[in-house]
């Protein structure tokens, strides 16, 4: 009895260690999470002339509003590989697939008290411990030269 519980100890282990694997898979772009703001979104968007409300009608509510509605933070993520891992015993098995290549992206939008859009930039994060705050906060606090017209 104490050597099949040996080699159970010994055997099962190897067999599933012999019968697993890990592939990653790249593959096109494939959202994870927000929605995409494309480029063309943007381009009726300008500095001094839009306003809140126009930025709203054209790319919908943000993902965040910071300040009472001083900044506009939109933000997608895109996966372009996926790891798969699989492992078998027997007849039965199972496999796990998780997205390993992923960036984080982010259109910021600054308005000034009357409303007027002052400023906008697209920023991307693409470490592997992705942070809002350590992207967007930077950005936030950098000076906000205001376009013509548009009272600080």
């Amino acid at each position: 009895m104490t050597g099949n519980t040996l080699a159970g100890r010994i055997l099962l282990p190897l067999l599933v260690l012999l019968t697993s694997g890990c592939l990653i898979v790249p593959h096109r772009a494939v959202r994870l999470h927000g929605v995409i703001v494309p480029q063309t979104a943007t381009t009726t968007i300008q500095p001094g002339a839009s306003t809140r409300e126009d930025v709203l009608h054209c790319l919908g509510r943000p993902e965040r509003v910071e300040e009472n509605g001083r900044y506009f933070i939109y933000q997608w993520t895109m996966s372009y590989a996926t790891l798969v891992v699989a492992a078998s015993a027997g007849y039965s098995g199972s496999m796990v697939a998780v997205p390993v290549s992923t960036e984080t992206h982010f259109l910021c939008l600054e308005f000034a008290p009357d409303g007027r859009l002052l400023r906008s930039e697209r920023l991307h994060d693409a470490s592997l411990f992705k942070s809002l705050h350590k992207t967007v906060d930077p950005w936030m606090n950098k000076s906000t030269p205001h376009p013509p017209g548009v009272s600080p």
